[in-house]
């Protein structure tokens, strides 16, 4: 009975152990994590190459080259737009700065009329504050410097990621399947027909979210940036790609694409109009990707509430950062798997049905 309990222990600090080497090698792991999921969707058509007789490896060059043929000559077609929206607001930006000195003026001349003795007292401080700058400045410029370093060097990280990042999903796919049998050969036979349902249940959500997820962000970015196009908004194809690429993450493309959206567009025009717009561009396609975008492509395999993914996210974020945003939910469908696995064995036990 002691040895039992001495092995549970040893268990569970080895899994503690884990939870920790995992956390503090996070932004190490990041691309490697990001390389599996591609391969992780990837896999299925791969192996469907695999069926035309053609060799793995080739087999993945040519699914691989495919791809970056497709994001190549999207690029080649976007990229001219964007330059063009990128420089027609950089021309539009000193008219949006007189609008929003029209906005603010008004309530910077009401609290001057209401309290002018505490207007001066700013006023005295910033004076003072500015009269010190120079010696701040002095004593900054090394933090600037190291700043400066520092930006050099997650610059170099992130090339060196976006590099890792595709040859890491070579090697995945390439290696899954027999990484796969060694696996298998490790569980115990009378575990194994638990693990297989288990791993098929597994990699039904897993597999259906991720490739699904991709398809509905394709999709509501190319609604997105058509949507704003047509109404006017300045650098509309960039926030349309960016709130629908945002969206492989549930509820982020409606906030990261909404705000800007709503500000450039109430700049450009001063009107309800446009605004009412903008508003109607992404409330069809959040009905769109709520009622038959996302049921029919991702379907509710991954039986989660919304109340549940959004925590999964809030938490995600907190302790992981974006890597923890982005694996969230399939982590937490995951967990729902041997979570109702759990229940239902509860249910056949003996404690549940003992009267």
């Amino acid at each position: 009975m002691q040895s039992s309990d001495s092995k549970n222990y040893f268990y569970i600090i080895g899994i503690i152990a884990i939870c920790i080497i995992l956390y503090a090698t996070r932004q190490i792991l990041a691309p490697f994590v990001i390389a599996f999921m591609i391969a992780y969707a990837l896999d299925p058509l791969v192996d469907k190459l695999e069926e035309w007789k053609l060799p793995r490896t080739m087999a993945i060059v040519f699914f691989l080259l495919f791809i970056l043929i497709i994001l190549t000559l999207t690029g080649m077609i976007v990229f001219p737009a964007i330059k063009l929206q990128v420089e027609r607001l950089a021309g539009n930006m000193p008219d949006y700065t007189v609008t929003i000195h029209q906005w603010f003026s008004p309530i910077f001349e009401n609290v001057i009329k209401e309290d002018p003795a505490r207007i001066k007292e700013v006023i005295s401080n910033l004076t003072e504050k500015l009269g010190n700058i120079p010696p701040k400045l002095l004593a900054s410029t090394s933090s600037l410097l190291w700043s400066g370093f520092s930006g050099m060097l997650n610059f170099i990280i992130t090339m060196i990621n976006l590099i890792i990042i595709p040859i890491s999903c070579f090697y995945f796919l390439k290696d899954i399947d027999p990484i796969k049998e060694k696996i298998k050969a490790l569980i115990p036979t009378r575990y194994k027909e638990t693990v297989f349902e288990l791993k098929q249940e597994t990699n039904e959500v897993l597999g259906g979210f991720i490739r699904g997820q991709l398809t509905v962000a394709i999709i509501l970015a190319v609604f997105y940036s058509i949507g704003l196009s047509i109404i006017g908004t300045p650098m509309s194809i960039v926030i349309g790609i960016v709130a629908g690429l945002a969206n492989i993450v549930p509820y982020l493309g409606l906030l990261v694409g909404l705000i800007p959206a709503i500000l450039l567009t109430v700049l450009q025009f001063h009107d309800v109009a446009h605004l009412l717009g903008v508003l109607l561009v992404f409330g069809i396609a959040q009905a769109m990707e709520g009622m038959f975008i996302t049921p029919r492509i991702v379907g509710d395999k991954i039986g989660l509430h919304p109340v549940v993914i959004m925590l999964a996210i809030l938490a995600g974020g907190r302790f992981f950062g974006f890597i923890g945003i982005l694996l969230a939910v399939p982590i937490a469908a995951v967990l729902n798997v041997f979570l109702k696995r759990g229940v239902e064995r509860y249910k056949e036990s003996t404690i549940f049905l003992q009267e």
